[in-house]
């Protein structure tokens, strides 16, 4: 896990993608905690510029990769992902969203 304690934008990302994990493991069909997480990713992708949220693009996007592979989880949350997902992906060059976009993938695999 890679924790940048100099950035506190890196260092909020990774502790809410951990509530998300928490969430996922030990409740996973009760999505409250991770729409809270994902709307605020939201609010951070509308707020900051690509330059902000460079270094912690790999982090945001963790939690709502996972969710929008895993068909388990409720729809309205894979949706709310999904639509977040592209929201950043307009937000940036093609070529830096499928950097970070295959940092999530490689780093979930893994």
């Amino acid at each position: 896990e890679v924790v940048n304690k100099g950035n506190p934008l890196v260092w909020l990302t990774t502790k809410l993608v951990r509530i998300c994990q928490n969430e996922v493991a030990k409740t996973p069909l009760n999505c409250n905690q991770r729409v809270t997480v994902f709307k605020w990713i939201a609010a951070v992708v509308v707020t900051f510029d690509v330059g902000t949220l460079q270094p912690a693009l790999v982090q945001l996007l963790l939690p709502l990769y996972r969710e929008m592979s895993d068909h388990s989880s409720p729809k309205d949350s894979r949706d709310l992902a999904t639509e977040i997902v592209e929201l950043l992906k307009n937000s940036m060059s093609i070529d830096e969203f499928s950097d970070a976009y295959g940092g999530a993938t490689s780093f979930i695999c893994n």
